[in-house]
């Protein structure tokens, strides 16, 4: 089920996590590696006009990922 970020991360937040966070493709290895490989002809407007935004919001999720996320919004 989608919902609003600040819906999902008040409900992940609480004692009882009542949700669990699926990263959007975008921010998943696959994508990390097209963005790594030539980051110049990806357009991240047509992907999500708030790729950095999200994706720093995304952070705040328990992830593996999130030394990569943040590694690749940071480059």
């Amino acid at each position: 089920m989608e919902m609003p970020l600040w819906l999902a991360k008040g409900l992940y937040e609480r004692k009882r996590r009542v949700v669990s966070v699926e990263l959007p493709k975008v921010y998943r290895e696959g994508w990390r590696t097209v963005f790594g490989a030539d980051p110049t002809v990806v357009d991240l407007h047509k992907m999500g006009p708030y790729y950095y935004g999200l994706g720093s919001q995304m952070l705040h999720f328990d992830s593996p990922e999130n030394p990569e996320i943040a590694n690749t919004i940071l480059q």
